[in-house]
C-alpha cells in the first residue's frame, strides 16, 4: 500500500512528493511554480520537443486551482512545473479528483495510482 509523504517550505500544500510506488524511498516530484502562464506555456513546449517523459499530461487540480504538469528529470524522478492562483486550502478540505487532465501518459513514475 503506498503511503505517500507530502512536504511543504511555504504556503504550498506540498512541495515535494516521496513514498510512491516505484520510488517508495526516494523522491517522486519537486513542485516547480511559475509566476507567469507564459513560462508554463513555454516549458511545455520545450519538454514535448525535446522528448523528454511527461509522466501527466497539463491539468487542473481542485485542491489549489493549479494547472501543472509532470515531466521526468534526467534522474528520474518528476518536477512539477505550474502556475496559477494559488490559496492553501483548509486543513478539513479533501479533493479526490482534478477539474481536467493529468491523464497518465508514462508509466513507472508512481502517479498512475489510486490513492
Amino acid at each position: 500500500v503506498a503511503k505517500p509523504v507530502f512536504m511543504s517550505c511555504n504556503d504550498r500544500q506540498h512541495s515535494l512528493a516521496f513514498g510512491l510506488p516505484g520510488m517508495v524511498e526516494r523522491l517522486n516530484h519537486l513542485h516547480i511554480q511559475y509566476t507567469d502562464f507564459d513560462d508554463l506555456g513555454v516549458s511545455h513546449d520545450t519538454i514535448r520537443s525535446k522528448d523528454i517523459d511527461v509522466a501527466m499530461q497539463l491539468g487542473k487540480h481542485a485542491n489549489d486551482q493549479l494547472y501543472t504538469f509532470y515531466s521526468a528529470s534526467p534522474s528520474g524522478w518528476l518536477m512539477e512545473l505550474g502556475w496559477g492562483n494559488y490559496e492553501k486550502p483548509a486543513a478539513q478540505e479533501h479533493y479526490t479528483g482534478d477539474i481536467f487532465g493529468h491523464a497518465v501518459e508514462a508509466s513507472g513514475y508512481g502517479l498512475d495510482l489510486e490513492l
